[in-house]
């Protein structure tokens, strides 16, 4: 047997006390890197002006209220809502006060107020979000790239459409019980489901700068969805980009996979002047 190591198991210290003391998340350092961003770029008060979601009783938060609560949750560090929740209970009021409120919004408070978000609203959301990116994004060197061999400096770009299949048990249809709902009717559909098992689905596309992982957008459509429009606003916020760091179109390359192996997304990816790499699902292509 090999020697036993003179210092096998380190020490281990515990400390307790009679009272209630809640250990704060692991992510509590990120959320207020996030938080203070939002106050001293100027994001909080653009939400503010340009983000409008109609509500019969708004009470005592604002938009960013909420949309900054989901960006914490989507540092995914918590699997569920219900977790986060859990874990954001003993920094709840901590984090509220770098933005100047006494606390946050509660889960059933975020529950409501996402029932009431409207298209337009995500829409003036989601271009709030990508201005601040393009603002305050990384510059120069660390935003990364290729050189070919002509010394022209490329950045690639990934586009990811996928299929989401949801399966949907059987519910009761009877006078003994209330008429039944599905949670998912307003954000799924039936439609092509391809090999994964399933009755209703949603079609999303997610777009980022591959080096620097840098988030462009994301849009989803319940069932088949549109994807020659998710598409065509994917190719926008590329070249918006691009345009942004002072670098043509054909600098720009996009890596497609999923649903987008076909001639109409060639075409799509010619006209905007976007150099790409595709895996294609058409043989004649």
């Amino acid at each position: 047997m090999p020697p036993e190591p003179l210092d096998p198991t380190a020490p281990v210290h515990l400390h307790t006390t009679p009272t209630t003391s809640p250990v704060p998340p692991p992510w509590t350092s990120e959320a207020l890197l996030l938080l203070t961003h939002a106050r001293v770029t100027g994001l909080w008060p653009a939400l503010v002006a340009h983000v409008r979601v109609p509500r019969g009783k708004a009470g005592t938060f604002e938009v960013p209220d909420f949309l900054l609560l989901l960006l914490l949750y989507a540092l995914g560090y918590e699997r569920t809502l219900e977790r986060f929740f859990a874990a954001l209970q003993p920094v709840r009021a901590l984090l509220a006060t770098v933005v100047g409120r006494r606390e946050g919004p509660a889960a059933s408070t975020l529950s409501r107020w996402l029932g009431d978000v409207t298209t337009t609203a995500l829409e003036a959301a989601r271009a709030v979000f990508f201005d601040d990116l393009l603002a305050h994004g990384l510059r120069d060197a660390p935003r990364g790239g290729l050189v070919d061999r002509l010394g022209t400096h490329h950045v690639v770009f990934d586009a990811d459409g996928t299929r989401e299949v949801h399966r949907q048990r059987e519910l009761p249809d009877d006078p003994a019980h209330p008429p039944a709902r599905r949670r998912f009717d307003r954000t799924c559909a039936p439609g092509y489901t391809g090999r994964k098992r399933g009755e209703t689905l949603r079609t999303r596309t997610v777009v980022q700068q591959a080096h620097t992982r840098e988030w462009l957008g994301t849009w989803g459509h319940a069932g088949n969805g549109d994807v020659k429009a998710e598409l065509a606003a994917a190719l926008a916020a590329v070249t918006r980009y691009l345009a942004a760091h002072g670098l043509a179109a054909a600098q720009g390359v996009l890596r497609l996979d999923g649903i987008y192996g076909h001639h109409w997304a060639v075409d799509a990816l010619g006209a905007a002047g976007l150099g790409f790499v595709m895996r294609v699902a058409n043989d004649h292509l």
